[in-house]
């Protein structure tokens, strides 16, 4: 299912035709231009409509009525079979990778699906979406493993020979036991 609405999908492209009519370009010169500049807009975020039986780790009666973060239902229709949009799976996808839908949602599914859009994303930090998504389609041509001044361990991928770079950082794996707790039975004898 593509997670956006139309205009988010054509942003670079109406921004583009938006530049071209401002600068004095007829309204059809400008969308001819941008409709020829298969550069706008490559990529578009998808995600896959999964099977009830799927479902792992929320209420499926939660999911079914919208009422779970992360997840918006699909209704059986015709053209589907009943299941779920799980957001986790979000991922940029090539605009020349897709055609025609195969169904499209009521006008008050837009706004439910627009709606646990917002709450899922609210959630999430942006930043580091931002970061990944923008590394997609480049080549790893270098990887440095380092830990930083807060003990964590930090990968520097440098993407496209030093064209784009990103960082993943990892909180330290915790070695010891904390205080009140211990690991394997309680049992001194086993």
């Amino acid at each position: 299912m593509i997670a956006v609405d139309d205009c988010v999908i054509d942003k670079e492209l109406n921004a583009f035709i938006q530049q071209l009519i401002t600068s004095g370009h007829a309204e059809s010169d400008a969308v001819a231009a941008a409709r020829a500049d298969t550069s706008l807009d490559l990529l578009i975020p998808v995600c896959p409509i999964r099977s009830y039986q799927d479902l792992r780790y929320a209420n499926e009666q939660a999911v079914r009525q919208a009422n779970a973060t992360g997840y918006f239902p699909i209704i059986e229709s015709d053209d589907m079979d009943a299941g779920y949009v799980d957001f986790l799976y979000t991922v940029p996808v090539s605009r020349r990778l897709l055609r025609g839908p195969v169904a499209a949602l009521s006008d008050p599914a837009r706004r439910i699906l627009r709606w646990k859009l917002a709450q899922f994303y609210g959630f999430r930090n942006q930043s580091v979406d931002a970061e990944i998504m923008a590394a997609v389609g480049k080549t790893i041509t270098d990887v440095h493993v380092v830990t930083d001044t807060k003990n964590r361990l930090v990968v520097d991928l440098a993407l496209d020979h030093g064209a784009g770079q990103l960082q993943l950082r990892q909180e330290p794996r915790r070695t010891d036991i904390p205080a009140g707790y211990q690991r394997g039975p309680t049992d001194q004898n086993h």
